[in-house]
């Protein structure tokens, strides 16, 4: 039988402390923390306004029952939302009268803007979260943008614009480098004025790589227009399979008999979504995967290898020099 699971209303938890009272008020870098109710768990949560229309949101909790927070009529800006440390097979599910929202999870994050929240985001019990959300004014996200902004998603282009009134949802695949910048921003070395330098740049960095990622999103529905919308939801799912199972990605034949498909359409749609083969986006995206952890300065390029699927550091460094032009050893930090 399965447990109840607790139900809070969001004030309880937040004390009236949402990002979108901070970025209606308070002066730059005014920042607030406060402790996660005894009675449903333990750690901490913080806001910090970097500018008028930017802020910075972190959590680190562990709740001790499975735990929902409801929120009704709630206004949100646009949202970037980050995982630091989270297991697998975990997600931050939000749930409304549209669907499940995946919010952010392991090797994942999101892209989200509603005209108002209404419903509940679940909290596994037992499960240590430490996460990042960005609140951004849609006001600010058209200032960041240039004038040939339709290379992103029309509804996020109409939200920054002013229309309010329509609903954007993206997820993400993020890389090393990304979540090495959100563990930056939870272990970062300053106080003052320099944290909030510090912290306004990190944010931006983030802010640039999940816009990046939309960019890419919206130029692979342009070069699949030809195909049919489940031929390239299919493709777009066998990209996310093989980001999150670069070390053991499954092969051609197993992904095809995943999908439904055989193995000769698959490859042909995902090149035409991708332009590239299954096999030449395996290659890469596995070298810039180990370039990001090369630079992180954590791990040995025969850990790198390993890490990345190559079972020989030879032939990890020869594919490297090929790709990049340079040793995997130069990298290093």
């Amino acid at each position: 039988m399965n447990q109840a699971r607790t139900v809070i209303e969001i004030d309880k938890v937040f004390d009236n402390h949402r990002d979108g009272d901070l970025i209606l008020g308070d002066k730059d870098g005014s920042e607030i923390s406060w402790q996660w109710p005894k009675e449903f768990g333990t750690g901490k949560m913080s806001r910090i306004k970097l500018r008028t229309g930017l802020v910075l949101g972190s959590t680190d909790f562990q709740v001790l029952d499975d735990f929902s927070i409801s929120y009704d009529h709630m206004f949100m800006p646009v949202t970037f939302n980050f995982c630091a440390t989270w297991p697998e097979h975990y997600f931050i599910l939000c749930k409304d009268e549209h669907n499940d929202l995946r919010v952010a999870g392991p090797g994942c994050g999101s892209v989200i803007y509603r005209p108002v929240w209404n419903g509940e985001m679940f909290y596994p019990r037992g499960v240590p979260i430490r996460s990042l959300t960005i609140s951004l004014d849609p006001s600010l996200l058209n200032s960041f943008m240039d004038d040939r902004n339709d290379n992103y998603p029309k509804n996020l282009i109409d939200i920054a614009c002013g229309d309010c009134g329509k609903s954007f949802e993206q997820t993400f695949v993020t890389m090393p480098s990304v979540n090495l910048a959100v563990h930056q921003v939870f272990d970062c070395p300053y106080k003052g004025p320099l944290k909030r330098f510090f912290l306004e740049a990190k944010t931006l960095e983030l802010i640039t790589f999940a816009m990046s990622q939309l960019v890419h999103k919206k130029r692979e529905t342009y070069r699949a227009s030809g195909l049919h919308p489940t031929d390239v939801k299919r493709a777009q799912d066998i990209k996310e399979i093989l980001l999150h199972n670069l070390e053991k990605p499954p092969s051609l034949l197993e992904l095809a008999r995943q999908c439904g498909t055989n193995k000769n359409k698959l490859n042909s749609d995902f090149r035409q979504v991708f332009g590239t083969n299954v096999f030449e986006f395996l290659r890469n995206s596995r070298l810039k995967y180990a370039k990001d952890l090369l630079e992180c300065g954590d791990m040995s390029v025969s850990e790198v290898a390993f890490e990345v699927g190559y079972e020989h550091a030879r032939n990890f460094a020869r594919a490297f020099k090929n790709h990049f032009g340079t040793n995997p050893k130069d990298h290093l930090f």
